[in-house]
C-alpha cells in the first residue's frame, strides 16, 4: 500500500475512533466468552475422570452448565454490540461521504459517473461494516480462542499438538494465499458493480429519450454486458471465498485422523490418560469453529479492504474551499497577484481583471478578459457557442477559479469570500435547471427555506409564475414529479428563476434562462428581467437576440475575449459579428425593427463617406 493510500485508509479508520470504547467492551466480552469456551473441555475431562472414579457428578455438571450459559449470554451480548457498532459506523461513514460529495467541485462530479458514486456510498459502506467491526472483532476473539486452545493443548500433550500444527500449517498457508487473491478479485468486482450502477443511472435518467429512440433492446444489451462483467468478477470472488472454509476443514480433518491414530496408541501404551485424551480431542474439536470463523472473517476483511480503497477515493475527492480557494490566484500579466485590494468604481459591483482560464490541461478558454459589471442594469453576453460565455458565469459563482487575473465582487476577490456569502449574493439560473422531487413551493423555497410568505409571493410574481400555479391542481402544493417531469420546460425555468429571486441576490446570472419559454412567456419574463435589473445587476447569456436588444450594455464574446461592447444600436453600427448574430436569430418583427435602426445609424456614415 502506498503512503497516499495508507493516509487515506487512516482517515477511514478515524471514523471508527468514536466507537473504540464500545468495540473494546465488545472484544472484552468476546474474551470472556472465549475463556468460558476454553474451560468447557477441561470441565468435560473432569466429568470423564469423575465417572471413572465413581465420584459425584453434580459439581462437574453444574460447572459445565454455568460455562455453557455464560458463553451463550456473553457471546450474544458481544454479537449485539458489534452489530450495533457496525450500523453506527456505516451511518457515520455514509454521512461523511455524502458531505464530501455535496461539497465536491462541480468538475469532480462531471468527471465521475453518479451511479458509481451511488454504489460506493450505499453498497461499499456495507462491506466496510463487515470489515471494520464484525470481521475484526470476530478475528480477535477467534484468534484468542485458537491461541488459548493451543496453549492448553501444549500442556496436555506437546507431541500431539506438534502433529496437529503441522497438518494445519499447510492449510493456513493456502488460506492466506487465497485471501490475498480474494482482495484483488473483490476490488475488481466492486469496480464492475460501480460501472453497472453508472450505466443503469444513465439509462433511467434518459428513459424518455430511450423510448422515443426505440433503444430499449440496445440499452438492455448494454446493461446486460455490464451485468455479465459483474457476474464474472463476482463469481471469481465467490469461488475464492468458497475455498477458504474447506481448506481449513481439510486441515482439521487430517489433524483429527492423526490425533486419533497417535493418541489412541498412546492411551493403549499408558502414555496419556483417557481423560487427557478426551480433553485434547475436545480442544481440537473446539478449534474447528474459530478457525473456520477466522478464515471466513479474513475473506470478509479482504472484501472490506477492497471497499475501503474505493471509499478512500471519495474521501480524497476535490472539495470546494469555503473561504480561500486553493491555488485560486496566479500571477497576472503585470506580475502582481490578485487580492481583495482591487479597487472598483462606485457604480461597479463586479470586475474581471485580465482573467485567463482553461479547463485542466486543455486549451485556454479565456484570454486576458477585462470588463466591469455595474450594480444595476442588464448586461447581456452574446457570441458564438464555445466562445467562453458560460465560463464567465462559473467564475463569478466560483465553480471555477481563474488561472491568472482576478474576479472581484465589491472590490474583494471572490476567492476570499466565504462560499455561502458569495452564492447568497450571486444567484445563478442554469440553462437546464434542476427541479427536485417535491412540491412547487418546496422547489422555490429551496435556496431560502425561511423566506416569508410575502417574499415567496413576490418571487412568484416576478418570475411570472402566478398563472401557472393557479392552473396547477394543488397550486403551490402540486408535486412536480421526478426531475420536474410534471412541468413543462418553460415552467421549470421559471420555477428556477423564482428560486433564485427568493434569495434577493445582488447579482442574478441567467444562462440562457429563457430558452424554453414560448413567445408570450419570454416577452413577459423579459419585461420582468428589466424590472429586476432596475435594482440589481443582471447578467444574461442569450442566443435569442430578442432577449438582449433592450439590454443596458452588451458584451460580444468571441474566442475567449471581449470583441466589442455597447448598446444594441451602437453594436449594430460598429460590429459585424453582432450584426450577423442579430440577422441570424432575431424574429421577423424584431428584424424589421433592427433593420430600421441599422439604416438610421448607417445613413450618416454613408453620407459622410460620399462627402469625403
Amino acid at each position: 500500500m502506498s503512503a497516499e493510500q495508507s493516509g487515506a485508509s487512516l482517515r477511514v479508520r478515524d471514523l471508527v475512533r468514536p466507537y473504540r470504547g464500545i468495540l473494546t467492551v465488545a472484544i472484552a466480552l468476546g474474551v470472556v466468552a472465549a475463556l468460558a469456551s476454553l474451560a468447557q473441555p477441561m470441565g468435560i475431562g473432569w466429568l470423564v475422570d469423575t465417572v471413572g472414579r465413581d465420584g459425584g457428578l453434580w459439581s462437574p455438571i453444574a460447572l459445565l452448565i454455568g460455562l455453557f450459559c455464560l458463553d451463550a449470554f456473553v457471546g450474544g451480548l458481544q454479537s449485539y454490540l458489534v452489530g450495533r457498532t457496525g450500523e453506527s459506523v456505516v451511518r457515520d461513514v455514509r454521512f461523511t461521504l455524502t458531505g464530501r460529495l455535496l461539497r465536491a467541485t462541480r468538475r469532480e462530479h462531471e468527471e465521475r459517473p453518479s451511479g458509481d458514486l451511488h454504489a460506493r456510498v450505499v453498497t461499499d459502506t456495507s462491506l466496510l461494516k463487515a470489515a471494520l467491526t464484525q470481521s475484526l472483532a470476530t478475528m480477535v476473539v477467534s484468534a484468542l480462542m485458537v491461541l488459548g486452545g493451543i496453549l492448553i493443548m501444549v500442556v496436555l500433550d506437546p507431541l500431539l499438538l506438534g502433529l496437529t500444527l503441522l497438518s494445519l500449517s499447510v492449510a493456513a498457508a493456502v488460506t492466506f494465499l487465497l485471501a490475498r487473491r480474494l482482495r484483488g478479485a473483490a476490488q475488481l468486482n466492486r469496480g464492475r458493480v460501480g460501472a453497472l450502477g453508472a450505466d443503469l443511472n444513465r439509462a433511467l435518467s434518459a428513459i424518455t429519450t430511450i423510448k422515443v429512440s426505440r433503444a430499449e433492446e440496445r440499452e438492455q444489451r448494454r446493461l446486460g454486458t455490464r451485468m455479465d462483467e459483474a457476474y464474472r468478477t463476482g463469481l471469481g470472488v465467490t469461488k475464492l471465498n468458497a475455498m477458504l472454509a474447506p481448506t481449513v476443514s481439510v486441515g482439521l480433518q487430517i489433524s483429527f485422523a492423526v490425533v486419533f491414530a497417535v493418541g489412541m496408541s498412546r492411551v493403549a501404551t499408558g502414555g496419556m490418560s483417557i481423560a487427557e485424551f478426551t480433553s485434547f480431542v475436545l480442544y481440537l474439536f473446539y478449534l474447528i469453529t474459530p478457525l473456520v470463523t477466522v478464515s471466513t472473517a479474513l475473506g470478509q476483511l479482504q472484501q472490506g479492504l477492497a471497499a475501503i480503497t474505493r471509499l478512500d477515493e471519495v474521501l480524497r475527492i476535490g472539495q470546494e474551499d469555503g473561504s480561500v480557494a486553493e491555488g485560486s490566484v496566479a500571477e497576472s500579466s503585470g506580475g502582481e497577484t490578485g487580492t481583495g485590494n482591487t479597487t472598483t468604481g462606485a457604480g461597479t459591483l463586479a470586475r474581471f481583471e485580465d482573467v485567463r482560464f482553461g479547463y485542466g490541461t486543455g486549451p485556454e478558454v479565456l484570454h486576458g478578459m477585462t470588463f466591469d459589471i455595474p450594480r444595476s442594469g442588464l448586461t447581456a453576453l452574446v457570441g458564438p457557442s464555445g466562445s467562453g460565455k458560460s465560463t464567465i458565469l462559473t467564475l463569478l459563482t466560483r465553480f471555477d477559479r481563474p488561472d491568472s487575473g482576478t474576479v472581484t465582487l465589491d472590490g474583494t476577490d471572490v476567492g476570499e469570500l466565504e462560499l455561502p456569502e458569495l452564492r447568497g449574493r450571486v444567484g445563478y439560473v442554469q440553462q437546464d435547471p434542476a427541479i427536485l422531487s417535491g412540491t412547487v413551493e418546496e422547489n422555490i423555497r429551496y435556496a431560502n427555506p425561511d423566506a416569508s410568505r410575502a417574499e415567496l409571493d413576490e418571487a412568484v410574481r416576478l418570475a411570472d409564475l402566478e398563472d401557472v400555479i393557479a392552473a396547477l391542481p394543488d397550486g403551490m402544493s402540486t408535486e412536480v414529479g421526478q426531475h420536474g417531469s410534471k412541468l413543462s420546460g418553460g415552467q421549470r425555468q421559471r420555477v428556477a428563476i423564482a428560486r433564485m429571486l427568493l434569495t434577493n441576490p445582488d447579482m442574478l446570472l441567467l444562462d440562457e434562462a429563457t430558452a424554453q419559454l414560448d413567445s408570450n412567456s419570454e416577452n413577459a419574463l423579459r419585461d420582468t428581467i428589466h424590472g429586476i435589473a432596475e435594482h440589481r445587476a443582471v447578467v444574461a447569456i442569450a442566443h435569442r437576440m430578442s432577449t438582449v436588444i433592450e439590454a443596458d450594455r452588451i458584451l460580444v464574446v468571441e474566442g475567449g475575449s471581449i470583441r466589442a461592447r455597447g448598446t444594441h444600436e451602437e453594436l449594430l453600427a460598429t460590429d459585424e459579428l453582432y450584426r450577423t448574430l442579430v440577422r441570424t436569430d432575431i424574429s421577423d418583427e424584431e428584424r424589421q425593427r433592427a433593420d430600421s435602426s441599422a439604416e438610421e445609424t448607417d445613413t450618416p456614415r454613408l453620407m459622410s463617406s460620399k462627402g469625403a
